[in-house]
């Protein structure tokens, strides 16, 4: 096997499960495993994007990646999933040789033979135009061709050009499934009328995590321990050898289950352990030694000591909270002089903070001066018990600085504050009223009985959207309205940006899109100027009345 295999010390992929078998005790071999689809890798998304494609777009489809990604399982779900309403016919690549060959396998769908005088690029626009009647019967025509890099350039294009020539939106929808270079065939330059004839939906490769989703329901239904085939160091070696191919993914893995997979100096994975094991060590190593220092520092904060070496006790503080227009009268330099009698005077002046604070306006007595149990509290002395009347119950108290100092208008004052803030405002609701002050989600009666959308303001009733003409950019779709609203969510500032949602097979089917334009044009045009990670979206450009 290569290198780029995985180096398996030429054991083939498929003699290994006798030996997986026996060292782990599986039923059977997890990598054989079609099912279940993977939906991860944004895998899930291609093919409901396939499907509607495939039932109501009018462009030619092109499924690109790189070898290994899934394209062939991609294909297989879609046939599965909707041969109840489309006609699927494969047409084998190899077999694509010529105009003639083609033109051969399209009519044999048709039941038509190449008539008199009829050259094969006649009979290929012909067949296109023929198949428009068979989607008006109920069915329509998919053609779909795996492998398709491999079929000359020139059939493509011509399989594209018939395709736009005809009814788009009627007429049989090409599949066509490849590596990156099938892009070039469809490019405005390579002889096509337009430049906007295919959509492409592209697979890229599975990152770590997306191999542990891949892998893990597959050794649970082998019956494998998860725990011992997914550890750390075999997952991280399965991805670096796989490159995020399936191919390769399903070839290395039981070489690296088994150990012979070869790293990159040839030897066994000890270096990989110690890269593993490295930075976690650092990592303990630095905590382990800041917290030696924060132990340290913390320990000469908390046990002061006088000039013989022998601790200091601490000495008490206390908070003397003050009241309004007293700062300056006897009873706040009665408390300072108290405070320095506590034994206290000799530090300096930082450490004996006095708090100054206001007392709410509701303690204050009737002939507006603040109690005396405020202005002139005692401080205790030595001691850590809080003073009566002083603390941080009254230290946020705030005092608006114009309140008078004395007599009646302050006394009025007061009873007019405090009376204003025990009534609530007309505009709101009280405590007890049992009504919620978030009005709640309109009930948009037009899209079904007690529904509610999550975003209303984001969400547009389908009866309007099918009395409307022009189109719009369809974006994403799903069986389950939690999908489309964090698609949306990610996206708030967008303001054309809504959702709908209608019916798919008994189901509620709810649908993301942009803007509602007069033309294909206009929609492609306003969709220049979003952001980049929607630009580059999947999307579907599609009437607003078909929604």
């Amino acid at each position: 096997m290569g290198n780029a295999d995985g180096a398996m010390t030429g054991v083939d992929a498929g003699e290994l499960f006798p030996r997986l078998q026996q060292r782990y005790g599986l039923r059977e071999d997890p990598l054989a495993m079609d099912s279940p689809f993977f939906p991860d890798a944004q895998r899930q998304h291609a093919l409901e994007s396939l499907r509607h494609l495939c039932g109501f777009g009018d462009m030619a489809l092109l499924l690109t990646g790189a070898k290994g990604s899934g394209k062939t399982r991609i294909l297989a779900e879609l046939v599965r999933s909707e041969s109840a309403r489309l006609a699927f016919h494969p047409l084998e690549a190899g077999a694509l040789t010529s105009p003639q060959a083609l033109a051969r396998h399209l009519l044999s769908i048709a039941y038509q033979g190449l008539g008199e005088g009829q050259s094969p690029q006649d009979a290929i626009f012909g067949f296109f135009r023929w198949s428009e009647s068979a989607t008006r019967k109920g069915r329509r025509l998919v053609l779909l061709v795996d492998n398709a890099d491999r079929v000359p350039p020139e059939l493509i294009r011509l399989v594209l050009a018939a395709h736009q020539a005809a009814d788009a939106g009627q007429c049989a929808v090409p599949v066509l499934a490849g590596q990156d270079s099938l892009v070039e065939y469809a490019e405005k330059d390579a002889g096509l009328p337009g430049g906007s004839v295919v959509h492409q939906i592209h697979l890229r490769p599975l990152v770590q995590s997306e191999v542990v989703a891949y892998l893990e329901p597959r050794v649970q239904r082998a019956g494998g321990k998860v725990s011992e085939l997914l550890s750390a160091s075999n997952v991280r070696q399965i991805s670096e050898i796989s490159q995020g191919s399936f191919g390769r993914l399903k070839r290395v893995t039981p070489a690296v289950w088994l150990g012979l997979a070869a790293t990159r100096s040839g030897r066994p994975g000890r270096a990989d352990l110690w890269s593993g094991l490295k930075w976690p060590a650092i990592i303990a190593l630095l905590l382990g030694g800041s917290w030696w220092l924060v132990a340290r520092q913390y320990d000469a904060v908390t046990a002061p000591v006088d000039q013989e070496g022998a601790p200091v006790s601490e000495q008490a503080r206390s908070t003397i909270t003050l009241g309004p227009d007293h700062f300056d009268n006897g009873s706040n330099a009665g408390a300072v002089s108290r405070l320095a009698d506590s034994g206290t005077s000799s530090a300096p002046s930082s450490e004996v903070p006095a708090t100054v604070s206001n007392p709410p306006e509701s303690e204050l007595p009737a002939d507006g001066e603040p109690s005396s149990a405020v202005a002139q509290a005692p401080v205790a002395d030595q001691t850590d018990t809080p003073v009566s009347g002083t603390g941080v119950e009254n230290e946020n108290a705030v005092l608006p600085t114009n309140a008078p100092a004395s007599g009646s208008a302050g006394n009025d004052r007061a009873r007019a504050v405090t009376e204003a803030s025990a009534e609530p405002a007309p505009d709101q609701p009280t405590a007890d009223s049992g009504q919620n002050s978030r009005a709640p989600a309109p009930v948009v009666a037009d899209s079904g009985p007690a529904y509610r959308p999550t975003l209303a303001d984001r969400f547009v009733p389908p009866e309007t959207l099918r009395g409307e003409t022009g189109y719009t950019a369809q974006l994403i779709a799903g069986y389950e309205e939690s999908t489309a609203v964090r698609f949306l969510k990610q996206y708030p500032g967008i303001a054309n940006l809504h959702y709908t949602r209608t019916a798919r097979k008994g189901r509620d089917w709810f649908v993301v899109f942009y803007g509602r334009e007069s033309t294909r044009t206009a929609v492609r045009q306003a969709m220049a100027g979003l952001p980049k990670s929607l630009r580059e979206h999947d999307s579907w450009i599609r009437p607003i009345n078909t929604m």
